[in-house]
């Protein structure tokens, strides 16, 4: 009779054999450097009859629909607990609808970023002050004034837009960050 501790190892080496298998194959690209999403919304389009297009528009009509939602409940519950007025929530929702079109580009070269540094495995973030990170952002910018990713007039609406930024918005994150701190610490203490 096989012993259940000799199953239980060898059950737990072929799962875990498994997991990196697959995890290695997720991290695979495809023959031909697709991404496996595209080839999955090809397929639904194709399953719904509709034209790929179509079906990347109704995505992002679904996205904006999730975020605003969010927005807005977020937005609630800081007026519900009297961090902020209805006034200051409506100047924040008219200063977010503001936001200027060339920061989806932005936010998608971030995420291609962010995708790269997985990819490379490098998670690290650059340790850098406020002030080198504001210089940094107006010469990154630039960068992209220069590459004509974006114009010039978009790289001035953006910083406009930023500049415009309401100051309780800055003190909501830096209390939300001292609140994610003290939970942290509350966390480690208690464990």
């Amino acid at each position: 009779m096989i012993s259940r501790k000799l199953i239980i190892g060898a059950a737990s080496g072929l799962l875990g054999a498994l997991a990196l298998a697959g995890a290695v194959f997720a991290q695979e690209d495809s023959p031909n450097n697709e991404n496996p999403r595209n080839a999955i919304n090809d397929r639904v389009a194709e399953i719904l009859g509709i034209e790929r297009e179509d079906l990347d528009s109704a995505m992002q009509v679904a996205r904006k629909e999730h975020h605003e939602k969010k927005r807005e409940e977020h937005l609630s519950a800081l007026i519900e607990a009297g961090t902020i007025t209805q006034e200051q929530a409506d100047e924040i929702k008219a200063w977010q609808n503001n936001k200027p079109e060339a920061m989806n580009k932005l936010n998608k070269l971030k995420l291609d970023d962010l995708k790269n540094r997985r990819a490379k495995k490098d998670f690290r973030k650059p340790n850098k002050k406020k002030h080198e990170i504001k210089h940094g952002f107006a010469n990154k910018l630039s960068i992209l004034v220069e590459k004509e990713v974006i114009t010039q007039i978009e790289a001035n609406e953006i910083i406009t837009w930023l500049q415009e930024k309401p100051e309780y918005v800055v003190d909501l994150r830096k209390k939300h960050k001292a609140d994610a701190k003290r939970f942290e610490t509350k966390l480690s203490v208690d464990s």
